[in-house]
């Protein structure tokens, strides 16, 4: 049985930019998900962008933490806080100091820098901060807002893409990276093998410092459940590469999960590049066309007619 939402809720504030806030879907048990009632992913974009928030800054409390956060509100996805990004940090301020000393953290689809900011706050030694270029200038800006810019860098990594000697420079500089997070970075079908490929390559090239045999890789990892994302599925085409350990505390009822990521003991990541290459090419993700039920009560769109497509 799932537990109240209430918790939760409590994580979404009237400026937050939670998804239920923004786009208030709900799914249908037993609805059909190719009807006319359903939205692409272009219109879900698009009605992401009209209730776009408009506030300049965010503010959060975290323990004894506070962080303040400059938003775009003329991007869509990346430029906004989601619940998942709340509840990793809610889970990673409650994590004893040993998960942060010392350590090194590489933040997954950073977006405007919560969860990475919130690392260096709690003593990680280093931050890599890691999106799209157009969205890291900003996330930067919070790191210095927030007087953790001495310890937190960004890095442009598209993922899909093998790892340029820029790329595994960076990562590897100060002793390299102990630590991956992230969270919401499942939208839609076509991030699934990107983002696999990006882990593999992450993966692989921890293998080249000398730490790794002592303390191999982890990847702390949240994700929402959502109408048009069939989870599982994806799921199972990634638990192909490696091991999923779900530590979703029972309160967040299924709605939302956190797995610590690691290699497949029987499946190792190769850290010869052309063997990376081969692996890589055998990740096969199904292409699902999403699409989200619209609450019956919410004026969208009408799609007499369209039938499935």
């Amino acid at each position: 049985m799932k537990q109240p939402k209430r918790d939760l809720q409590a994580l979404e504030d009237d400026h937050d930019a939670s998804f239920s806030d923004l786009f208030p879907f709900a799914a249908e048990e037993n609805s059909n998900p190719l009807s006319e009632n359903f939205y692409s992913r272009e219109e879900i974009l698009q009605l992401l962008k009209q209730n776009e928030q408009s506030q300049e800054s965010l503010e959060y409390t975290f323990s004894q933490h506070h962080i303040v956060l400059k938003q775009r509100p003329s991007q869509v996805i990346g430029s906004r806080i989601w619940c998942s990004a709340k509840l990793l940090c809610e889970w990673l301020v409650a994590q004893p100091p040993s998960l942060f000393q010392n350590n090194s953290f590489v933040d997954i689809g950073c977006g405007i820098g919560l969860c990475g900011i919130l690392t260096a706050m709690l003593g990680a030694r280093r931050v890599v901060l890691t999106d799209l270029p157009d969205v890291l200038p900003i996330a930067l800006d919070n790191a210095s807002i927030n007087n953790v810019s001495e310890r937190v860098s960004t890095l442009a990594l598209q993922w899909g893409c093998p790892l340029d000697p820029t790329h595994e420079a960076a990562l590897l500089a100060d002793f390299g990276f102990d630590v991956l997070i992230g969270s919401d970075l499942i939208y839609f079908s076509e991030l699934v093998r990107p983002l696999i490929d990006c882990l593999l390559r992450l993966f692989s090239l921890h293998q080249r410092l000398p730490s790794h045999a002592a303390r191999p890789l982890k990847f702390y990892f949240c994700q929402a459940e959502r109408c048009w994302v069939p989870l599982a599925t994806y799921l199972d085409v990634a638990k192909q590469y490696f091991l999923f350990d779900e530590i979703s505390p029972p309160e967040w009822g299924g709605e939302y999960h956190l797995w610590v990521v690691s290699e497949r003991p029987d499946v190792p990541i190769p850290a010869d590049p052309e063997a990376l290459e081969a692996l890589a090419r055998t990740i096969e993700v199904p292409l699902i066309e999403h699409r989200a039920y619209a609450h019956p009560q919410q004026q969208l769109p009408h799609r007499d007619g369209e039938g499935e497509r």
